[in-house]
């Protein structure tokens, strides 16, 4: 098993409802990040929609809907033309029409769909477009194990030791976080990094429309909630190597987990 993983966390920026767009500036940022030696891209959440729901309303889920399979087929294509793995966070139908997930699909480095990870923590108005996800799970990769969550989930420690527990060492958190809330993004990801001894990258929105900035800083995190990689609010890329097999070795200097005594917690 590869262990060692060139992470790109991507920005690409964008304008709400404007999906084919969304869709070209993603897949430029993804190709540019690919050459530039990344085999893991992560882009935000609902980076093809644009998230703003104030401004797209109802319109959130029916361009949802209405681009899903396209942009399904677009990124799992990307991958395996790329050879890279794919962090593709859009809405994600289910079988009855205008009921959605706001979902996070991987694509592994041949295009298959690996998992798909539907919000489990809905924010404000979201519950109003969106069921929330019923299930957290881990993912096996060749690079080891993952998980997902998406942006209001992080708040929730139970979510990310669920993770913990079923053997996660990366956490990938696609976000739209908004500007007025960054105290809570730094500390949040560094929060869960530290706590589960394992590595966070959230990648964030960067967009500031109509009323809502989306200020994207994503950054990733080692097992001692470290910064070690972090960017601007500006659209573009940054590749952050994570290798894996350093968790166990955090876990042995910072005995979080060993020490824990579960029968005293309720």
């Amino acid at each position: 098993m590869k262990h060692v993983i060139q992470l790109a966390m991507i920005q690409p920026g964008g304008v709400p409802g404007n999906v084919e767009e969304n869709i070209a500036l993603a897949i430029k940022q993804c190709r540019a990040a690919a050459v530039d030696g990344a085999n893991f891209l992560c882009l935000p959440e609902l980076f093809n929609t644009g998230y703003h729901l104030q401004y797209l309303a109802g319109d959130t889920v029916s361009l949802g809907e209405q681009w899903h399979s396209s942009t399904f087929s677009l990124f799992s294509s990307l991958a395996k033309e790329l050879g890279v793995y794919i962090l593709c966070p859009i809405v994600e139908p289910t079988p009855i029409p205008g009921v959605v997930y706001n979902s996070a699909l991987l694509f592994d480095d041949e295009g298959n769909q690996l998992t798909s990870y539907a919000k489990t923590h809905l924010w404000a108005l979201e519950a109003s477009y969106f069921r929330a996800g019923d299930a957290i799970e881990a993912v096996e990769t060749k690079f080891g194990r993952v998980g997902i969550l998406i942006c209001y989930d992080i708040g929730f420690p139970e979510a990310a030791r669920t993770l913990c527990k079923d053997g996660v060492e990366l956490l990938l958190v696609p976000a739209a976080w908004r500007i007025q809330d960054k105290d809570m993004w730094d500390i949040n990801l560094r929060q869960r990094a530290l706590e589960n001894n394992f590595f966070v990258a959230g990648i964030n929105a960067t967009m500031d429309f109509d009323g809502l900035n989306l200020f994207g800083h994503s950054y990733a995190c080692n097992p001692r909630g470290t910064v070690i990689a972090q960017m601007d609010d500006k659209p573009g890329y940054q590749i952050v190597e994570i290798a894996l097999n350093e968790v166990k070795r955090y876990r042995q200097e910072i005995p979080y987990l060993k020490d824990r005594r579960p029968t005293l917690y309720r």
